[in-house]
């Protein structure tokens, strides 16, 4: 399976600009006071003047003076205007992210899926042959996003129920075992919540494939794909922790390699700056035109083979899984 996973991350160098896309649209592929009321009860000026405010906060009340007269003339409607932008603009951001990541996960599986039958692969034919998966795959992305949300509503829900309990003043045995019982629900919540999202995590990577190759909707490709995982649960942990752990192996060698050429550059650093300082600019000008194309070129060619290759690795396990399950 890794052998042939290889042979197509290098043969099939057009699945390398999807890899690219994912890294482009991704990224590189975890004091209480026991109910104490914190009011202040010293001596506090009843009456306390403009200028006496002035006195305390000095030049930063000035600029305050300067600045709040500014903003305070502002119509609302401008307020609202800008609330509008802003919130307009998250939701264009996020709309380039998801359909932007969805076009490169479904190039990667079509192309993949593709280059495992030995067929000749182009970035048109790839791009219009996955179109049509844009959007539902995009949709299936929001799906964990959905979930995160929710999840972390009920957890401030917790966090509220709890600082409300710890805020009485004269708490009762009643109050004493809601807040344990929440405390409870608490911990087994993000116990739950953790086997939820591995759970979650991988049903999406064969409902990604579902929907891809089989034309599955969002909904019915992560129930499929859940079931999938049931029916073969440890090996997919396993196949994930293989995977994981050699794309933290790579990222670790990477930087194992950067660190060599910068002690390289140090110790060479240190000996130029006795000899010759000019020297020393040299070194130091050369280490930066290593450094960007470094940045620039490998580090984001690294992700984007190590994407195709573990694309292709799931590949191949969906179609083993899909036969066992099938069959």
């Amino acid at each position: 399976m890794y052998s042939k996973a290889w042979k197509i991350t290098w043969n099939y160098k057009t699945l390398w600009i999807f890899g690219l896309a994912l890294f482009i649209f991704g990224g590189f592929n975890f004091g209480s006071g026991g109910g104490t009321n914190y009011s202040y009860s010293g001596n506090k000026p009843a009456n306390q003047s403009l200028e006496q405010t002035k006195n305390v906060l000095g030049a930063s009340t000035q600029l305050g003076d300067l600045i709040g007269p500014i903003f305070a003339n502002i119509p609302v409607y401008i307020y609202v205007i800008l609330g509008i932008e802003f919130f307009l603009l998250i939701i264009l951001m996020g709309s380039i992210y998801f359909i932007g990541r969805a076009w490169a996960n479904a190039g990667l599986i079509a192309g993949t899926d593709a280059a495992l039958s030995e067929k000749k692969l182009s970035l048109s034919e790839i791009s219009s042959t996955i179109l049509s998966k844009v959007k539902p795959l995009a949709l299936l992305m929001l799906i964990p996003l959905l979930i995160l949300i929710c999840s972390l509503a009920a957890i401030a829900a917790l966090f509220g129920i709890l600082y409300g309990l710890r805020a009485i003043d004269q708490p009762s045995i009643g109050i004493f075992i809601v807040e344990v019982v929440s405390i409870i629900a608490f911990i087994a919540g993000i116990f739950i919540l953790i086997f939820v999202f591995i759970m979650l995590s991988l049903s999406m990577i064969f409902a990604q494939r579902l929907v891809v190759l089989d034309n599955l909707s969002p909904i019915s490709a992560l129930k499929t794909g859940y079931s999938y995982i049931k029916k073969k649960f440890w090996w997919s942990i396993l196949l994930g922790l293989v995977n994981t752990i050699f794309t933290v192996m790579v990222v670790f060698g990477v930087f194992i390699a950067i660190l060599i050429v910068l002690g390289i550059l140090f110790l060479g650093g240190l000996l130029t700056f006795f000899i010759n300082k000019s020297l020393l600019v040299v070194l130091v000008l050369l280490g930066i035109l290593v450094a960007i194309p470094f940045f620039m070129v490998f580090f984001p060619l690294a992700n984007s083979l190590i994407s195709v290759f573990k694309c292709a690795v799931w590949n191949q396990a969906y179609s083993k899984t899909k036969e066992l399950f099938n069959g």
